[in-house]
C-alpha cells in the first residue's frame, strides 16, 4: 500500500511540474496596422492584449511584435 502511495505522490508531482513548464512557454505576436482607408500603415499606435496591461507601440512603418506568455 505505500508503494502505491509513494507512485502516486511521485505521478502527482511530476504533473505539477510539467503544468509549470507548459505555462511558460512564450508566443510572438506581430503584425502592422493600417488605415481603414487609405491602407497606409500608422507609426506609434498603442497595441495592447486585451484585458492585460501587455502593450507595444508600433514602428515608423506600423509593425509591432509583442512576446507573452498568455
Amino acid at each position: 500500500m505505500r508503494k502505491t502511495q509513494l507512485q502516486q505522490a511521485v505521478l502527482a508531482l511530476l504533473m505539477l511540474f510539467s503544468l509549470s513548464a507548459y505555462s511558460q512557454t512564450s508566443i510572438t505576436i506581430t503584425g502592422n496596422v493600417r488605415h481603414a482607408v487609405t491602407d497606409d500603415r500608422v507609426p506609434a499606435v498603442s497595441v495592447t492584449i486585451k484585458g492585460t496591461s501587455i502593450g507595444t507601440y508600433t514602428d515608423d512603418h506600423g509593425n509591432f511584435r509583442l512576446t507573452t506568455a498568455q
